[in-house]
């Protein structure tokens, strides 16, 4: 999601004429099929529902208080989804608040202009009904000096629910950023920053362990924004999600990830057709019969010119079977997910934040965000895709070759980075979990909001 670089400033927080390099732009205005301004099937309008799929004859499904569409989606028109736009002070999609865990504040000042909860990762446990949630946590970090450097950073949060996603307690956090010095070239003094974390249950017979994984890189102190030679995964396993906050963990990464680093797996060379993968980055985990499943997004950049060839990237899946220690996992290839002729049709240049999860009726689901990278990179919502199998890699195509959306989720009024970074679990009442993101360039301020849709595909 490239948090870090988002907020840096050379002056303290509390005065006036600080600067966000990139910031974004306003929200445009995308027309969608239908607003909801209203919680639950009890309020919603079942003629705009019928508007969803139209000319097909429609039903609609109450499943446990919220709209499902599990039963409602074979029915739509093909390329037909359930639309759904999410606006802030929406009855609608109310923001996620997880107690304990309040937005930063900088004292005697208020809120602290970088603040927010993002990236979404929300799984059930298998052995219960407890609900664990994953999520990135923007803050600053001033570093003393004269003058002083504030930069924005990010860690990674755990959060569990025992009322269905109704509340969200705040329980640990499981990757902290931390100052350090750069061991690549250039060097110099920087900070750790941790974003799209994954949060997976894996079982195995009658074992069950938990794996999470976060993308993780080095931001300098200064303007310069973040090293990508220092982009990588890591990744831990425990036997409760609360436990993964702590190592051993494994390091994984692509071409441009430099050694010193000291990866464990370069994933570019496991298979000839990775070799132009420059940086692996927006992880997924998925544990399926015993195996465990690592979807990641390929970007590609020439080395010649430095370009990026964003019509060469594309989603893909590795596996590996989860067993003996995490840094000697045999991790293997398994193939392309998306092209970037479906990100074409999802109105995007390329696909990111892919999640893999299941529906209420048991089907695999992909949810991804479309990106636009001119004139300046913007995600467009998420859409929730059918899932044809991980094994081989494949989505669920219509007649004409075309992604089945299941739910296409936007937000006309969201600013800056755009919104979406999704993550859904069928046992929450939440539904799809929605990121809208705010950034004002006058004080300056960058909020990411992480919302409830109560959609469920």
């Amino acid at each position: 999601m490239s948090y870090g670089s988002e907020f840096h400033a050379t002056k303290d927080p509390k005065t006036t004429g600080r600067e966000v390099p990139r910031p974004g732009e306003r929200g445009e205005g995308e027309t969608v099929t239908a607003k909801s301004t209203a919680r639950g099937p009890g309020e919603a309008s079942i003629a705009a529902a019928r508007k969803l799929c139209a000319p097909a004859a429609l039903a609609m499904v109450v499943a446990l208080g919220t709209l499902s569409i599990a039963a409602l989606a074979p029915r739509c028109a093909a390329g037909s989804a359930l639309r759904f736009d999410c606006l802030a002070n929406s009855a609608g999609c109310p923001e996620v608040v997880i107690e304990g865990d309040p937005w930063p504040e900088i004292p005697g000042l208020g809120p602290s202009p970088f603040r927010g909860y993002g990236d979404p990762s929300i799984r059930k446990a298998p052995n219960g009904n407890r609900l664990w949630l994953s999520y990135s946590f923007l803050s600053l970090h001033t570093e003393p000096g004269d003058p002083s450097i504030v930069e924005g950073t990010v860690g990674i949060h755990l959060a569990s629910s025992d009322d269905g996603g109704e509340t969200w307690q705040f329980r640990r956090k499981l990757w902290r950023p931390r100052t350090l010095s750069d061991p690549a070239p250039p060097g110099g003094a920087g900070i750790s920053a941790h974003e799209v974390s994954s949060l997976t249950p894996w079982i195995s017979g009658s074992r069950v362990r938990w794996f999470g994984m976060q993308f993780q890189y080095f931001i300098p102190f200064g303007p310069e924004g973040r090293r990508p030679n220092s982009m990588h995964f890591r990744v831990r396993r425990a036997r409760r999600p609360v436990k993964l906050g702590r190592p051993p963990e494994a390091r994984l990464g692509g071409q441009l990830t430099d050694p010193v680093w000291q990866l464990d797996v370069n994933l570019s060379t496991l298979d000839p057709s990775l070799a132009p993968c420059s940086i692996w980055t927006e992880p997924s985990l998925f544990g399926q019969e015993g195996r465990l499943f690592l979807v990641a997004q390929c970007l590609i950049y020439d080395v010649a010119s430095g370009k990026r060839r964003p019509k060469q990237e594309f989603v893909g899946v590795f596996v590996t079977e989860g067993t003996g220690p995490v840094d000697r996992f045999d991790w293997r290839w398994l193939g392309k997910l998306t092209t970037s002729s479906d990100a074409k049709t999802l109105k995007g240049a390329v696909l990111t934040q892919a999640e893999v999860t299941t529906s209420r009726d048991g089907s695999l689901l992909l949810l991804v965000t479309p990106k636009r990278l001119k004139p300046r990179e913007r995600h467009r919502g998420c859409r929730a895709l059918e899932l044809a199998s991980l094994d081989p890699p494949r989505l669920r195509r219509d007649d004409a070759g075309k992604p089945i959306v299941r739910a296409d989720i936007r937000s006309p009024d969201s600013t800056g980075l755009g919104p979406g970074l999704c993550s859904y679990d069928p046992a929450s009442s939440t539904g799809i979990l929605f990121v809208r993101t705010e950034i004002d360039e006058v004080l300056p301020e960058v909020i990411f909001r992480l919302h409830e849709t109560g959609i469920h595909p």
